[in-house]
């Protein structure tokens, strides 16, 4: 060949290695967490959901898996990434799904009851109920506060300026919770205003909320809202109720109703609703609506809930390679000369039995290289006799 000329389809060692650090580095970017054990232990909390559409395809019984489990178990199937669902247990290696779990075995046939489902797991989404593909969808989409499922844009109504807002309650939420309807005065297409009480405040203790459990903007997915450009009312969210200062009436939204003006109904909200930033800090949390919240298992609306994530990983940023060369260093210098060695009389044994098949122009089925290694097995276990 000239050497003056190039072959656009040559590979270097290079670029193969700088190909697979860059690969590396996105890996770490998306999976920095450590994958050390389930989560099964936690029991019911809000964390981020994996779907395994390999073990649980769509007209089966749904199933989810944690964070650990979707990368250590479930590594090489197809996956659907639901984000954040509340109150959940891992269902790897339970009735849901009985395949082994290879981080923490479990009682065999125990069932998550408390654990909800709803078409997300089968990567369907909205009210139109279509399927989410990260590399077709054009759109932007939306996290109901209260059953977390994913609207597009295109399908909510009366939708107010996307910075205006900072969560949404769906349509079928309010629908089926009526006592929400009481929010409609802090719904940002209704334009309405709600005086707050700031006497006698007495704030509640509350975890410490991660922020990210509906308004993160994942890339190639679901989209929430954002948290910019709201007002919010002066003072603070808590209160006695009802109100006791002089003057006209001023009250903080009642979930529990004991101190609205007026009854409200689904019928006075037809569409979804659209709550601005700092929304929690308008409502009532004197001791009747905190117990009603709790009643209908729905803490979150008077305090933001505290979202479980894995621990950061430290390694996972490290490429392989110098993984590799770190383990090695630390190995014991006779057994790494051994070893090294041992990988060089395996390579050079299984290139020699290779090249016969070469020669004759056979194929290597799986059955020659069981058979080559119960071989290499049979005389090691003679020089060991």
């Amino acid at each position: 060949m000239d050497p003056t000329t190039t072959n656009d389809d040559t590979v270097t060692a290079v670029d193969v290695l700088e190909r697979e650090l860059e690969q590396e580095r996105e890996a770490a970017k998306v999976f920095s967490g450590k994958t050390d054990c389930c989560w099964f232990d936690k029991g019911y909390i809000s964390q981020q959901v994996y779907a395994c559409l390999t073990c649980t395809p769509p007209g089966t019984d749904p199933a989810g898996v944690c964070y650990s489990c979707h990368i250590m178990c479930h590594g090489s199937h197809e996956i659907a990434e639901l984000f954040v669902k509340r109150d959940f247990r891992c269902d790897c290696g339970t009735a849901r799904l009985p395949r082994k779990c290879t981080l923490q075995p479990k009682l065999i046939g125990h069932i998550n009851e408390e654990n909800r489902y709803n078409h997300n797991f089968e990567r369907r989404y909205c009210l139109c109920d279509a399927e989410y593909d990260p590399d077709q969808e054009q759109g932007v989409m939306y996290q109901c506060v209260v059953c977390q499922d994913w609207f597009h844009d295109r399908c909510l109504p009366k939708m107010p300026d996307v910075d205006a807002f900072s969560d949404l309650i769906c349509q079928g939420c309010v629908r089926d919770h009526t006592f929400l309807a009481r929010l409609a005065p802090l719904d940002l297409v209704r334009s309405s205003t709600v005086n707050v009480v700031t006497t006698n405040v007495t704030p509640i203790s509350a975890p410490a909320a991660d922020v990210a459990t509906t308004n993160m903007t994942p890339v190639g997915a679901p989209a929430t809202g954002t948290t910019t450009g709201a007002t919010t009312a002066a003072g603070l969210a808590t209160a006695p109720c009802p109100a006791t200062a002089a003057g006209p009436a001023t009250i903080l939204i009642s979930l529990s109703g004991h101190n609205s003006p007026a009854a409200m109904s689904t019928s006075d909200v037809s569409r979804p609703l659209y709550l601005p930033d700092e929304w929690r800090k308008r409502m009532c949390q004197c001791a009747k609506c905190t117990e009603f919240v709790k009643s209908q298992k729905m803490p979150y609306l008077l305090v933001e809930e505290e979202v479980h994530r894995p621990e950061e990983d430290e390694e996972a940023a490290k490429p392989l390679y110098e993984s590799g060369m770190e383990m090695l260093a630390s190995v014991d210098r006779v057994k790494a000369n051994e070893g090294v060695l041992a990988m060089a009389t395996l390579s050079a044994n299984l290139k020699d039995y290779l090249r016969t098949f070469a020669e004759q122009g056979r194929v290597v089925t799986k059955d020659d290289i069981d058979s080559f290694f119960a071989d290499l097995r049979d005389r090691k276990r003679r020089r060991t006799e």
